[in-house]
């Protein structure tokens, strides 16, 4: 019951703020455990990207909101240009992600991960939360934390014919 209170507040606080009255919610929860973990590097696509739209086409700002309610929060990887290029090069594309093919596929060592290294990946502090770039261009590239309990709450305002495009896509 008090989960609920908070993510009705978080909710209200977010549309209030981002000056629209509809979003598209989902909650995800999930245990990676120890056991079988990899870590999934991506880049979030934007909402252009996601809807192929071209980018002078969409003049709306992207605000969705990933609030970490349980566990430890997202890790990033610093990437300079050469490192982006690179993965620009070996990157799959999913509905909404660049990086990993919706197989996962992970080999220790190859692909993805011989660029980006959980020991020199960084999160917020716990308690604190994070902010990042979605796209290809700029976007942050992270992933899950190993070994934790997740539970997020995922929290995108828009108008309504976006939020019915995003909504016929596959769950956020």
């Amino acid at each position: 019951e008090q989960l609920t209170i908070v993510a009705i507040k978080l909710i209200n606080n977010i549309l209030a703020a981002s000056n629209y009255n509809d979003a598209v919610v989902s909650m995800v929860a999930y245990n990676d455990g120890q056991e079988g973990y990899f870590p999934s590097w991506h880049i979030d696509k934007t909402h252009a990207e996601t809807l192929n739209l071209s980018a002078s086409l969409w003049n709306n700002t992207q605000n969705v909101f990933i609030i970490t309610l349980k566990g430890a929060s997202t890790l990033y990887h610093p990437m300079d240009e050469k490192t982006r290029q690179e993965f620009n090069g070996i990157a799959s594309e999913t509905t909404h992600t660049y990086g990993y093919d919706k197989d996962l596929r992970y080999i220790p060592g190859e692909g993805l991960d011989e660029l980006f290294n959980l020991n020199t990946s960084y999160s917020a502090d716990f308690g604190w939360g994070s902010v990042h770039l979605a796209g290809r261009l700029y976007g942050a590239v992270h992933t899950t934390p190993p070994g934790e309990e997740r539970l997020l709450l995922i929290v995108t305002p828009g108008d309504v014919a976006i939020i019915k495009k995003l909504r016929n896509l596959a769950v956020m």
